[in-house]
Parts: structure tokens; sequence; C-alpha cells
């Protein structure tokens, strides 16, 4: 796609804009059933388009009878976007004399839609051919440059993000009020055909670097008239050491106009087994593959940033001339590096302000960005998904543990079930007693059976002997800490009633204590324990062992099974009460 030629179709689509005659009074709002058939142009770029294609989802899912067409150019790099099941299809402009020739022969001439949303910022031809094209509303941006031909406009803001703006527009198509927020979940897009990869070629390119290491993806590069925008490649290269002498896996990515960097980079990386040059190397499909794997993404304001963020993964933008707030990513979980200069921002795309060269000496608002900050930020985040991983690998154990016990003990839970209501249904209480966490459990069923689990229904009667600090100490000081509970059971407990001992090991002495004065009473004794129980379990009428040696996920399963066997009891002795 020649850029050239663009602009100069821009301009003459400028003079042939201002003949055409403004709409009249604004539509109605749409109703689903009034749209068939949605234009939307979005002519450049591929970074423009990743940040809008979130929207165009809503859009589809907010009217999902509707055809979605998108009108664009070579310059955003379409054929990426094919997968997208959203979008039904694409027109792509030939900018030649004969290319605009044959585009308003074939379809100009022969079609309209029922609703048009100009999402460039800047060009006239856009704003003009949703004029054209457009039979019903007719949405863009009021820029002071655009935004006459449409029957609603919106206002454009230099300091929203961009991906907000995109949205904003949906939101008055759809005729709702402007956006707060736009979830991290729409964002995420589906661009890859894995039935065209080759996967040989990836697995010879990256596997040997993928095993049981972080990787990050580097993109030192940015399009070829946009050199402006790149932090020095010095320090993607000291980026790169420090980290793969931490022995993580560096990925630099880029594809043709970052080719003349590529020889650079092996070069100064070729004494370092853990960076892998990729530059050049694969298909925008493949990247985009390669960049959902990766833990985590550094780069500069370019399109590939924003393919790294559509695929789901931690970003770091790294932004001069434009501003990371309005370009860079909307996830908590990456972050936009700048620094605040007089001088920024200098790009400023609605005007069509995108200079090449910097007028100062260097690039100062690149400049002023050092290693050290990049890094700091690095960490952060990839100390956040270490922190993710735990928490992850911490709730799969407790689902582990929680599908042994369906799969092994609903036997000896229904058993301390049926005890438990003879004893109640016989004028006895329950009796908890319990250490440490097992002591906040002994209290917490001793609560929902007195208070109420579910059911408003009368008190059933249930005692925690960890309770009273008078009578813990007082024992205890006497007596010795293995007494303290059995001295209870001996003022407390007779023969109509039953005691629950809660201990994750199943060798506490003063629950062994307390089991035998239990026996020694005539009671009931149910004991809540880890996997081989301990010696607590031969003095038991009941056992049961939490089907795991971990002690935490013991006291999630004991707390567990102890909200099972309150929720029952009620309902098997109270239900008529509710």
């Amino acid at each position: 796609m020649d850029k050239a030629r663009l602009k100069l179709l821009d301009r003459a689509m400028g003079k042939l804009k201002r003949l055409l005659p403004s709409p009249g009074k604004c539509l109605p709002d749409l109703q689903n059933q009034d749209v068939q058939d949605i234009l939307v142009i979005k002519l450049s770029a591929m970074g423009d388009v990743l940040c809008l294609m979130p929207s165009l989802r809503v859009l589809q899912r907010e009217l999902p009878g509707a055809r979605i067409t998108w009108l664009t150019t070579g310059k955003c790099n379409p054929g990426l976007f094919r997968n997208l099941k959203f979008i039904y299809a694409i027109w792509i402009i030939d900018t030649s004399v004969w290319g605009v020739l044959r585009f308003f022969l074939t379809v100009v001439l022969r079609k309209r839609f029922d609703l048009v949303i100009d999402f460039d910022q800047y060009y006239h031809t856009s704003e003009a051919l949703s004029h054209i094209l457009g039979k019903g509303k007719r949405v863009g941006f009021a820029t002071g440059a655009k935004g006459r031909l449409y029957t609603s406009a919106v206002q454009y803001c230099p300091e929203k993000n961009e991906k907000l703006m995109f949205y904003d527009l949906v939101l008055a198509a759809l005729g709702k009020g402007q956006s707060a927020d736009l979830s991290l979940e729409t964002t995420i897009l589906d661009l890859v055909d894995q039935t065209t990869l080759n996967h040989d070629k990836l697995r010879l390119l990256c596997s040997p670097y993928l095993a049981n290491r972080p990787i990050l993806a580097f993109y030192a590069g940015s399009g070829a008239n946009a050199t402006i925008r790149r932090w020095p490649l010095e320090r993607y290269l000291l980026l790169a050491q420090y980290y793969a002498e931490k022995h993580y896996n560096v990925f630099f990515v880029g594809g043709p106009e970052e080719l003349s960097m590529k020889e650079v980079i092996s070069k100064r990386t070729q004494a370092y087994p853990g960076i892998r040059n990729l530059i050049g190397e694969l298909t925008l499909q493949e990247l985009a593959f390669l960049l959902g794997k990766v833990d985590l993404f550094v780069g500069n304001d370019a399109g590939i940033l924003h393919l790294a963020e559509s695929q789901g993964t931690r970003c770091i933008g790294i932004f001069g001339p434009n501003l990371g707030s309005k370009w860079g990513p909307l996830s908590t979980n990456s972050r936009a590096l700048e620094k605040d200069l007089e001088c920024r921002p200098c790009i400023i795309n609605f005007r069509g302000q995108i200079p090449r060269d910097c007028p100062f000496e260097g690039v100062p608002c690149l400049e002023a960005i050092e290693v050290q900050d990049v890094v700091d930020v690095i960490d952060d985040l990839m100390g956040d998904q270490e922190m993710e991983e735990e928490i992850y690998q911490e709730v799969q154990e407790s689902i582990e543990a929680k599908q042994g016990l369906r799969q092994m003990h609903i036997r000896s839970i229904k058993e301390i079930i049926h005890k438990l209501e003879t004893t109640l249904k016989g004028g006895g209480k329950i009796i908890f007693v319990g250490n440490g966490g097992s002591a906040a459990d002994a209290q917490h069923l001793a609560a929902e059976l007195v208070g109420r689990f579910k059911l408003n229904r009368r008190a059933l009667p249930a005692v925690a002997l960890t309770t009273d600090s008078s009578i813990l100490t007082a024992v205890g000081n006497d007596f010795g800490f293995e007494d303290v509970f059995a001295r209870q059971v001996e003022a407390l407990v007779d023969s109509r009633d039953a005691l629950v001992a809660i201990s994750t090991s199943g060798n506490s002495p003063n629950i062994i204590a307390a089991m035998k004065m239990a026996r020694d009473k005539g009671a009931t004794v149910a004991l809540l324990t880890g996997k081989d129980g301990g010696k607590a379990a031969a003095l038991a009428d009941i056992v049961f062992p939490a089907p795991s040696d971990n002690t935490p996920r013991i006291q999630e399963i004991h707390i567990t099974v102890g909200h099972i066997v309150c929720r029952l009891l009620e309902k098997r002795l109270c239900c008529g009460e509710s």
C-alpha cells in the first residue's frame, strides 16, 4: 500500500466532501430489527484496527442479526483479521486511480447500508464514503476537520484511551451513553487460525527456548515511517542481556520494517543462548500465536504492541511522542511507560499531525526512559504473574482435595450426620473441641447450630470448649494444657451427648485426653482428622479422615464437611419450622 496515494486520494475526497450536503436532523435510535447491513470504515492502520475490534465485537453482540462489513486499505494488514467471526466481509480499497474507479462502479453505485460508523480520526475519504454509502444513521468523530456529514457526531477527546473512543462511537450508534469501561474479556481477539499455522516451523524456531523458563518478547522497531517512536536499540540489547543472565528466554520479534536491526541484534546477542532473534521469521498469524504464549511483551508504540495485547499477554508499552494513556493497554496487568516532558505529545493523530523527526537532538522523551525503569516494571509484572501462578496452584490443590472427598468419604459423612441426629433427638448436645484453626472451626460449627445455618428454626444445643478463656487458662495453669478439654468434658458431658473432635494430625494430647474422657462418660465420639487419623482414630466411634496430608487442605475439607453436617442436621430436624 502506497501511503502517498492514500494521502492524494484523501485530498481529492476532501474537495468532494465540501460539495456534499449536510444531513438533516439526527435520526432516531436504531432498533435491532432496523439494522441488516452495517458498514464500518477504518482505512489505517493495523494498531488502530486492533484497538477497534473489541468495540465491533460489542456491536455484533448488541445487533446479532446484522452483517458487519469493514471497509479498509492494505495498510491495516486486513488478512490478519479474517478469522474474526463478528466480521461478515472485508472490503479493501485499491487507492490507485483505477482501483478507486472500480470501487465506485462495483460498490458505491450498488450498495447502501442501514448504519455506517466511520472510525477514522482524520481522513476526509472515510467521512465522504460514509455519506455516500449510508442510507440511515451515520456516526463518526467530530474533530474540527471532520463531523459535518454525520447524523451523529461524537466529540473526539485527545486524552481518552483510543479503545474507549472507538467504543463511544459504537455506543452512539446504539443510542447509548458514553463508555466508562470496556471489559478485558472483550479486548482479547481470536486472530489465529490454527489450521493454517506452520506448527513444525514454530516448534523448530521456538521449542528449544520454552522449557521451564519465563519468556520475554521484545519489539524494538516501529513502522518505517515512525522511527521517531523507537526506544534506543542499545537499551533493548542491554535489557535482553540482563534477563538472559537471569535465565530468562528473550525473543526479539519484528517484520520486514525491522530487518535493518536484525544483524546488529544477532551479533550483540550471540554469546547469550537464551536470546532468540526472530525478526523477519514469522508471519503475522504466527507472531500472534507466539505472543499469546510468552509471559511478557515489551515494545514500542506500534501495531505489534496492540497485537500482543489482543492475545491477552501482559504488555509494557514504551511511549515517547504519543501518550501512553491514549494509546497504551487497558489491562491492569499491563503498563504504559513514559516520561512527562513539556513537548509531549507531538503526535496528534486526529489532526493528522504525525512528525517523522524530532526537532530536538535525539528523541528526549524516549531517551529519558532508562533501562532500570523498564527493569523495575518487568520485575513488578513478573512478580504479579508468579503470585497468580501460586494462587492458581493453591486453588487447584484445594479442588483436587475436595474431589477426593466426593469420591471416597460420603459414607463416613453420612454416619456422622446419623449419629449426631440421634444425639439431638435423644436430648443430648454436641460438644466441639480443637486447637488453633481447628478451634476456630469448633466455634464456627457450634455457632451454626445454636444460631442457624440456612433455616429459621429452633436453636440446636451445641457448645465449643475452646471459648471460655478463664477455664482454659485456669486448667492449663493448674493441671496442664493437656487437660484443658478433658476437664470440661468431665464437667459437662453425659452419655446422651456427642463429642466432635477436630484435629488435623490426630495426635494432639489434649484432643486425645478429651476423647478418652468422653468415652469414659459413655458419649458418642466423632473425629475429623487428616489422612492417617493419628493416635486419636482408635478412640473414635466414627472417623472422617480428610483425603490429604496437607494441613491447609485438611482444614478446608473439615469446614466443608462441617457445613454439610450442619445443613443436613438442620434440614432433617427442623425442616417444618422454616
